[in-house]
């Protein structure tokens, strides 16, 4: 390993316990979001990560709250992979897979307006970065992202005129090519580091099937061949680490994502869009790292979403959160692993049908358990 790359480690230390913070609840679809961490570890890297999250996000009726949704969104688990090697002193290559959107919806309680909806949408994306370090304290990186996405969503609505209907797609889309690109910062001596990185929109067009019943919830319809595009939103983001002891450090992220304006439209849907979001997404991480020993490191962080008011997607009734983190990281030659804990409180929202309300979503709550194995070579 080179002189100059080991510097940026040396400053490092302990970025697996802050990439935990990247796996969690996000605004928009968002599952998973980019994070360049992987190419700031020494010399070979494998990677895998897997995570479990439960959530408890139920509702009511606003018109008659004894009216309830039973659970909305289901359980899901995330495996993703990551390798870095070094190419030269200088040069570094890194593949990231990763499930950056994601959505599991279930309306399952009989009486409520929405009963028998049932939603999923999953993603895969492959990211290749190239990383260079230009100096002692400047790096570079930028790479490609390529991007596929499939869903299967039923979708029942019984809520009087014109709101009963039944709809169903089910499909998947091309690979969509982004891009991203990022500089980093870097005193190895105080322990600092920053890092910006940007994440360009992606286009997806998706092939499927849908059809529609009009004034009939719960029918089948028939399916007929479609095609509509979705654009997947751009991100920037700023991390940062600052030394404040012996093996301690402050680190966090500020990420903004550009899911304003952001839709999904499918040709049939009775009601237009089948999600929509009409504001951008800002989060925001703080936490603290420290090393115990050589071989053991332990970290916290606390994540805030703000809310952004207005109406929630039904297909996903959360807007704003707070979240807690808990990390643990043993290393023992060159295998590591980690564990994180991380509870979830959604802030309150409203979800509607057009433009008027129809339910509350009030004290919310998900747990997520993550686990990292690493190899380094």
């Amino acid at each position: 390993m080179g002189p100059v790359r080991n510097r940026f480690k040396a400053a490092f230390w302990g970025c697996f316990l802050l990439c935990f913070g990247q796996m969690t609840y996000a605004g928009g679809l968002d599952q998973t979001t980019f994070s360049p961490d992987i190419l700031f570890e020494e010399g070979g890297v494998a990677e895998l990560r897997a995570q479990r999250r439960s959530a408890d996000v139920t509702g009511a009726l606003i018109a008659a709250p004894t009216v309830t949704t039973g659970g909305v969104l289901q359980d899901r688990s995330t495996v993703e992979f990551g390798y870095k090697q070094d190419l030269t002193d200088r040069l570094g290559l890194a593949v990231q897979i990763t499930t950056p959107y994601a959505a599991r919806t279930r309306y399952g309680q009989a009486g409520y307006p929405l009963n028998g909806t049932d939603a999923r949408l999953d993603s895969r994306a492959v990211t290749a970065l190239l990383s260079y370090d230009f100096s002692n304290t400047l790096f570079a990186f930028g790479g490609v992202r390529l991007l596929q996405s499939d869903g299967d969503i039923y979708v029942s609505v019984n809520a009087g005129a014109p709101n009963v209907f039944s709809y169903r797609f089910t499909g998947d889309s091309d690979t969509g090519l982004g891009y991203v690109l990022g500089l980093a910062y870097s005193r190895p001596e105080f322990g600092t580091r920053l890092a910006l990185s940007y994440t360009s929109p992606i286009d997806l067009t998706f092939s499927g099937q849908e059809g529609r019943v009009l004034g009939a919830a719960g029918a089948t319809p028939t399916l007929s061949d479609t095609r509509f595009g979705v654009e997947m939103p751009a991100t920037l983001s700023l991390d940062f680490q600052q030394g404040i002891a012996t093996d301690t450090a402050l680190f966090g992220r500020v990420q903004h994502s550009r899911w304003g304006g952001f839709e999904i439209r499918p040709n049939l849907y009775p009601a237009g869009a089948l999600v929509t979001y009409q504001e951008d997404v800002t989060t925001y991480d703080l936490g603290i790292k420290h090393r115990l020993s050589a071989s053991w490191g332990v970290s916290a962080s606390y994540r805030v979403e703000p809310a952004n008011g207005g109406f929630s997607s039904n297909l996903g009734p959360i807007d704003g959160l707070r979240a807690f983190t808990l990390g643990a990281e043993y290393q023992g030659g060159p295998y590591a692993i980690g564990f994180a804990l991380t509870q979830v409180r959604f802030e309150d929202t409203t979800t509607a049908l057009g433009t008027t309300p129809l339910a509350r979503f009030d004290g919310n709550r998900a747990t997520l358990a993550t686990v990292r194995l690493n190899y380094r070579f």
